[in-house]
């Protein structure tokens, strides 16, 4: 029996062990795989921060040739005018940044490909043997793949773009910049991931421009220049070819005998792409620790009661380890993402904001304004991607909260209605706008995010519906009251005319990167909307229920419990119209534009200078303190991210200066997480406008910290309050019989100066703010802009013209 025990002991002892053995080193393997993906990650994030360096670099210089270009001086192909003007900017440039930065020659090239440049004007050679000349005449802004110059007779890189004209369709010649390569040279020797790592850089044929080994290098002046593609190491013509191809990866390759990783990536602004090769000991030399600790498992398997309690031990720490291991996984994907989107912001905030500015100029016509439209809104639109992305990466973090404050209802579904409305007229759709009659006019909500889910459903609908209409309702029943709290039910519903959904797709149509459409119809996005606006319900206690059937239509619907504020419901709200600010009443505010961008200056510039205001630059943070000293300004917008000190810095400083200490300080940046936002106040910011800056956020700030009093574009600042939007008898019968009801003399001036210009765009925008006044409007703003529809300025005018005497 005591045999027996012992044996069944022994046994279960044995079994354990083996178990426990074997779950010790899965757990090893798992966590050596998972560890040693991170480590290759990082290498690779390594070459992309080298392939971001000459993204940047590239698509620097492809501007200032294309801005050139595009000059009338360029444009008349004459050398004596043309060779000159290049001249002094090669002069200009070389005075402002690093020689190596710049463009050190510049030639305008004929249709036969004779030229001219800038060292020798008119020159006995001929480029139309070179690529990038080729692909420019055929309408193409082109870097070129290193070459020895014809004139200069050392390596350089060229950027060609064409010059159009205005009365042909075909290039008229080019234009093209020479650049040496110190530049490239400089960033891949900058590359390493450890001792005896190193980087190269290949063009689209598989040749070397950019190797520590010169015998590698392509010329493309020597057709027996090396290609690796045709390399004798076929690991490293494999991974030439991946290079050629635009792949983009990291893995371990047997080159010259030795092991070895590689990361590769394709570069964006040309067909190149960097590779970073890196010893295996710099990365695997990393899992010593981790080996250790393995073995160390092992050696207690041998003893049993050493076993248990060292196994329960080591899984304790493993999982402390994992957790540790996916919290930094987690951070890591957030910093990247945050990073990802200031890169984006900050050339988004150009476009946005030149869009703006340019929206704003009277003497431009319907045609641009709808083409400065189009910009604006594809702008906008990839920054509610950006948007999408990081808030999907809240989600999954847990980190997507709620922040419900005091909000006007109508004028939030007012601003939602025009952003769709315009959408739904570009695709020859009917949006039907049917609120309740018994909306309250404030609620207690998160404003943006009410927002974001109403116009993602609404976008959808919109995007998914060929033809028919769009419809969104809107009610209101009250529910509960626990004094002083009172409560009210809210339902928003969603219903289009379109493609619909099919059954079995309904199951998944709200997790991330679903699209509601059937393959064959998917059009762009992320498939992030309906994933986002499905969890910010949730958080706001509710979901989104959807009801459809194939080819007829799509219903999307949710209800929300809302909390009614304690403020007076009737209390007036201020509606500014950005685009009708014209300037302010009082003596001229001085203001501060502390940023080391200067398109992001620029841009402020061009928004705030026609208003009225003296606007003085900065380029870093201590010069933004030398000249807050000096000038003393009435307010100052800051950067965060800046040389010499940052924002944060100079928000210290600017603290505890006596001198300046009161002054408002509003920081600007492009990292808008609410991490930046709370440092920024704490640091003493008086507030937050994050980049891409909206001229509809930036107003209202200046105006609350500067105590503004705006004036308009042919009338005062409006109360909206009910008895407004409710024509007087006089109104909605005037004596010359006029066959529309028509809005009040102020609405008609805006309308008449918008017509006397021709400025469609603010024509619709117009129409329909003042049909959402008043239901009675309705058939006055139809005829407007079924005119405006047609483009018809000239019967604009007199419509408009013809009204306004009938009111007389």
């Amino acid at each position: 029996m005591t045999k027996r025990r012992n044996i069944f002991r022994r046994i279960i002892i044995g079994a354990t062990t083996v178990v426990i053995s074997l779950s010790a080193y899965g757990g090893y393997r798992a966590m050596r795989s998972l560890i040693l993906q991170n480590l290759k990650e990082n290498a690779l994030l390594e070459v992309q921060q080298g392939v971001n360096d000459i993204d940047q670099w590239l698509i620097a210089r492809k501007t200032e040739v294309e801005s050139l270009a595009n000059t009338p001086t360029l444009r008349t192909m004459d050398w004596s005018l043309v060779g000159s003007y290049l001249k002094e900017e090669i002069k200009q440039s070389g005075n402002i940044v690093a020689f190596s930065d710049v463009f050190f020659i510049f030639a305008m090239v004929e249709p036969d490909g004779s030229f001219y440049n800038t060292k020798v004007d008119r020159s006995a050679k001929n480029a139309s043997h070179r690529e990038y000349f080729q692909r420019a005449m055929q309408g193409e802004t082109t870097v070129s793949d290193p070459f020895i110059g014809l004139e200069t007779d050392i390596p350089t890189i060229a950027i060609a773009a064409p010059i159009w004209s205005p009365t042909t369709s075909q290039p008229i010649g080019d234009v093209n910049g020479n650049v040496k390569l110190d530049r490239l040279t400089q960033v891949v020797n900058q590359l390493h991931y450890g001792e005896g790592s190193y980087a190269f850089v290949l063009n689209s044929k598989g040749g070397a421009i950019a190797h520590p080994n010169p015998d590698l290098l392509f010329n493309v002046d020597q057709p027996t220049s090396p290609i690796l593609l045709n390399h004798r190491d076929p690991a490293l013509a494999t991974i030439a070819e991946h290079m050629v191809n635009r792949q983009q990866g990291i893995g371990i390759h047997t080159l010259d005998g030795e092991r070895q990783y590689v990361a590769y990536l394709p570069l964006q602004a040309a067909d190149w792409s960097v590779a970073l090769v890196i010893p295996p000991e710099n990365i695997e030399g990393q899992l010593l620790p981790l080996n250790a600790i393995a073995l160390t498992v092992l050696g207690l398997t041998l003893s049993m009661i050493a076993l248990l309690w060292r196994v329960q031990t080591f899984e304790q720490q493993q999982l402390q380890k994992t957790k540790t291991a996916a919290e930094a996984a987690n951070y890591a994907k957030s910093e990247f993402l945050a990073n990802i989107s200031h890169e984006l912001r900050t050339p988004l905030n150009s476009i946005l904001g030149y869009a703006q500015i340019l929206q704003r100029e009277t003497s431009i016509t319907p045609k641009q304004q709808k083409g400065l439209s189009i910009i604006y809104q594809s702008g906008e639109h990839l920054l509610t991607l950006i948007n999408d992305v990081l808030d999907i990466a809240k989600i999954e973090a847990r980190k997507l909260t709620m922040q419900p404050h005091p909000t006007h209802l109508t004028n939030l579904l007012t601003g939602v209605v025009e952003i769709i409305r315009i959408r739904a007229t570009q695709k020859g759709l009917t949006f039907n706008y049917l609120p309740g009659e018994n909306l309250p006019q404030h609620i207690l909500i998160d404003e943006r995010r009410l927002r974001q889910v109403l116009i993602n459903l609404l976008g959808n609908a919109v995007k998914f519906t060929r033809q028919g209409s769009v419809t969104l309702k809107v009610n209101s029943s009250p529910t509960h009251q626990t004094p002083p709290k009172k409560f009210c039910q809210l339902s928003f519903e969603i219903e289009d005319t379109g493609i619909g959904i099919d059954p079995h797709e309904l199951s998944h149509i709200f997790q991330p990167f679903e699209q509601v459409s059937k393959s064959h119809s998917k059009v762009e996005g992320t498939g992030l909307g309906l994933a986002i606006s499905q969890q910010i319900v949730t958080l706001m206690g509710a979901r989104i229920q959807v009801c459809s059937r194939i080819g007829e239509g799509s219903t999307f619907s949710f209800c929300l419990e809302i909390e009614l504020p304690v403020a007076d419901s009737q209390s007036p709200i201020l509606v500014p119209s950005a685009s009708t600010i014209i300037g302010y009443k009082g003596e001229r505010k001085t203001i501060l534009i502390v940023d080391d961008r200067w398109e992001n200056r620029s841009v402020l510039v061009g928004l705030l200078e026609p208003l009225g205001f003296v606007l003085i630059e900065a380029e870093n943070g201590q010069d933004g303190l030398d000249q807050a000293l000096i000038h003393r300004p009435d307010l100052v917008i800051t950067d965060l991210v800046m040389p010499m000190i940052d924002g944060y810095a100079l928000l210290q400083n600017t603290r505890q200066r006596d001198a300046i200490k009161g002054i408002p300080v509003v920081v600007s940046s492009a990292s808008v997480s609410m991490r930046d936002r709370q440092a920024s106040l704490n640091a003493g910011a008086s507030d937050f406008l994050p980049k891409p800056i909206s001229i509809t956020e930036l107003l209202p700030l200046l105006g609350k910290h500067l105590k503004l009093e705006w004036q308009y574009e042919g009338k005062p600042e409006q109360k909206l309050e009910q008895s407004d939007s409710t024509p007087s008898v006089n109104e909605k019968q005037p004596t010359n019989a006029s066959p529309f009801i028509l809005p009040p003399p102020n609405e008609m001036s805006v309308l008449y100066h918008a017509a006397s210009i021709g400025n469609i765009t603010q024509i619709e925008r117009e129409a329909h703010r003042i049909r959402e006044l008043n239901e009675s409007y309705r058939s006055f703003t139809e005829r407007l802009l079924s005119l405006a529809q047609e483009m018809d300025d000239e019967a604009i005018l007199v419509f408009v013209e013809t009204s306004i005497a009938s009111m007389s």
